[in-house]
């Protein structure tokens, strides 16, 4: 018999189970969920018990030492089911996972938080089920949702809802990993630090839990929700900026990775608030990472990449232009110019740049700072100017462009 069925089944028979405490309610349906188990009925069994003791509000509930949640229990036994191949239980983890994470009281948080993304993560990735991915999609899309609206509160009432206190817990951190090939990818190697209660739920699916120092400083200062945000948003940033092969098809593992990766930040950057967009470590994000995925992908020749990338562009301009005064002005030049004035450029390529700049020059305010922050400084480029004389250009030439052309000259 497997060894740990006789513990289930002595966990659920004893007298004290109910009166015993989360911990003690808990334990069988994790046992249930043991990667040696192999049995996908005891599986959901397991699932379906973790997630009903959830919504009765046990997930902050420690064990007797106090290190442990039942969330994170809760994470721990979800990816210990994600090697099985049936559907069901694919789908009842990113249920559980969406419990653990979004439930009242969920204390998930920093390593266990970024596994419970890539476990979700990779479900989506290696999904054949349509209805299987947008479960998968809609979750991820609940969680940081859930993730990022908890920050702002927290910002609009002055503190973060576990104080700085909580800040100094296990800084233990992980990437959630696009599987590509069927597998999770590979964690970057860091040097070793003593592992905490949530590193063992990222050890659970082949990471090391290790830390390393110097990416733990950029979030020293920062109350334990700011880093789970923080955390998840550079996660983000690193995996669109993977390389992918040339030649992919668009349903392709890595392929769908990037675009995943790239709405997921839009989704994130739709739904932020004040505390993301003028907080300095988030600033700070923003220019180090995903103005690098920006410059990589917005040449991309996947059109989902493209168009995505461009709809950043977009946004940062809008939000985050006092901020990134050198990147926009990069991005211009480098990016958005190139694809107007190079005879090599696709119609839609040209097209998608001249309705970003219909979009950006109907904000009354556009042309007059873009005119300011650029043409006025005689360290910077004449931002301005060129793209007039890109427009101007394009009203001479005979094309389909003309529409998209006289849409933006109307605003200017």
């Amino acid at each position: 018999m497997l060894p740990h069925l006789p513990k289930a089944e002595e966990a659920l028979t004893n007298e004290d189970w109910l009166s015993g405490g989360a911990a003690v309610m808990l334990e069988p349906f994790v046992l249930c969920c043991g990667k040696d188990v192999k049995v996908p009925k005891l599986c959901l069994l397991g699932l379906d018990g973790i997630g009903k003791l959830l919504s009765c509000g046990y997930a902050g509930t420690q064990d007797e030492d106090g290190g442990w949640s039942m969330a994170d229990r809760a994470i721990q036994a979800a990816g210990d089911c994600f090697y099985y191949p049936e559907d069901q239980v694919k789908m009842a983890i990113v249920e559980t996972v969406r419990a653990a994470v979004c439930c009242e009281g969920s204390v998930v948080h920093e390593t266990a938080l970024l596994s419970a993304v890539k476990t979700v993560y990779n479900i989506y990735l290696s999904s054949k089920l349509e209805e299987q991915r947008e479960m998968a999609k809609n979750a991820l899309a609940d969680v940081l949702s859930e993730v990022f609206t908890r920050m702002e509160s927290d910002g609009a009432d002055g503190e973060g809802a576990e104080g700085d206190a909580a800040a100094e817990g296990d800084g233990t951190e992980a990437e959630p990993a696009a599987a590509e090939g069927g597998e999770t990818a590979e964690e970057p190697k860091e040097e070793e630090k003593p592992v905490s209660p949530t590193a063992v739920v990222k050890a659970s699916q082949g990471g090391s839990g290790e830390i390393d120092d110097d990416e733990d400083a950029a979030v020293s200062d920062l109350n334990v929700v700011q880093t789970d945000c923080y955390l998840l948003f550079r996660a983000l940033c690193k995996i669109s900026m993977k390389v992918v092969d040339k030649g992919l098809p668009d349903d392709s593992e890595p392929v769908r990775s990037k675009i995943k990766a790239l709405e997921l930040i839009m989704h994130v950057l739709n739904s932020s608030g004040a505390v993301f967009q003028t907080g300095e470590k988030f600033i700070y994000a923003v220019k180090e990472y995903l103005s690098l995925s920006l410059l990589k992908n917005c040449v991309s020749g996947v059109p989902s990449v493209f168009h995505t990338s461009v709809d950043i562009f977009s946004f940062l301009v809008q939000h985050f232009v006092d901020h990134l005064k050198t990147e926009l002005g990069v991005f211009f030049n480098n990016i958005f110019f190139r694809f107007l004035e190079s005879s090599n450029s696709t119609f839609d390529q040209k097209s998608t740049v001249l309705k970003v700049l219909q979009t950006l020059c109907s904000t009354s305010s556009f042309s007059v700072d873009l005119y300011l922050n650029y043409d006025c400084d005689l360290e910077s480029l004449n931002i301005y100017e060129r793209m007039i004389n890109n427009l101007s250009r394009l009203a001479q030439v005979s094309s389909p462009l003309h529409s998209a052309y006289h849409s933006t000259r109307t605003v200017l």
